[in-house]
């Protein structure tokens, strides 16, 4: 990318993006309370934005107060308290003249029950990461195989974050199908060894990513951008390629263009999504070679 690229100027719908430089969605353990971060968190998001970034995401925030927690000190966006401490800043980069993106995921396997409300941690199939956790210096837990019952209760989860997400006055929703948490847990062979519809093939593994998807974009206006991030490593097993091979991953990502999503962040590359495929081959365009500081 030469300097005349990042600096120049790029559209999605009718976003217009200053530039190619973003703050990315860090994870930042930074709610002492109430699932809200800290303010100098939010200030510095703020301040990025005053400084020329022209997107601006949020930390991950996790999706429901069961089982979607899988560090302690995450923030959710479920309540009025928490949709008032993310408007002003909403407003601030707004003012600043950037993009405002709240990604949102469930870690699944990669949580241990102690961080959860609810005491449990949940994933497609009863199996837990080789590697230790780097907070614990322990083995994961064994996971809960989810029910069908709570397959449906997560993707409820997504959909009222995205809610949150909206009422707080975001641009844009992302959603987090990446790096080995919940979502990529069920597109990944390597974590999901289900035998009911969302396990087997990749057609059936995909199904839950779909559902969560088509369950966001019901509760986001098409004024606001819907975007879902893809990666073919996890932060755990990180040695361990999620896909069988290029043709799987780029299948996924196919599939992806096909859904109702306006682009799909891929590590440093935003695609832009065409929804109106006229035939199979992968349709999608890269939109920029966007840098996410």
């Amino acid at each position: 990318m030469t300097e005349h690229d990042l600096f120049s100027p790029f559209r999605i719908k009718h976003f217009t993006f200053r530039n190619r430089i973003g703050v990315a969605p860090m994870t930042r353990m930074s709610s002492p309370a109430h699932s809200v971060p800290r303010q100098d968190v939010l200030d510095f998001l703020v301040r990025r934005a005053e400084n020329g970034a022209a997107i601006v995401y949020t930390e991950a925030l996790v999706t429901d107060y069961e089982s979607a927690q899988g560090y302690p000190g995450q923030a959710r966006l479920l309540t009025q308290r928490q949709i008032d401490a993310w408007k002003p800043v909403t407003e601030a980069l707004r003012r600043a003249g950037a993009v405002s993106i709240m990604q949102m995921f469930h870690c699944g396997r990669m949580a241990w029950p102690e961080v959860n409300p609810a005491g449990r941690s949940i994933a497609p199939s009863p199996l837990s990461p080789e590697s230790l956790n780097t907070l614990t210096g322990a083995p994961y837990p064994l996971p809960e195989t989810m029910s069908r019952f709570d397959i449906r209760h997560v993707i409820q989860g997504f959909a009222e974050t995205a809610r949150g997400a909206v009422e707080a006055g975001f641009d844009g929703i992302e959603v987090h199908g990446a790096h080995g948490y919940l979502i990529s847990q069920f597109l990944s062979a390597y974590s999901n060894q289900r035998t009911d519809a969302y396990g087997g093939s990749a057609e059936n593994r995909y199904r839950f990513a779909s559902e969560v998807i088509h369950a966001v974009r019901d509760v986001v206006p098409e004024d606001r951008l819907l975007t879902f991030r893809i990666s073919n490593w996890g932060i755990a097993d990180m040695e361990v390629s999620l896909f069988s091979g290029k043709d799987e991953y780029q299948g996924v990502i196919e599939r992806l263009s096909r859904e109702p999503i306006d682009a799909i962040s891929e590590l440093s590359m935003v695609i832009s999504a065409i929804r109106d495929c006229s035939d199979s081959a992968l349709q999608a365009t890269v939109a920029s070679g966007l840098l996410i500081s």
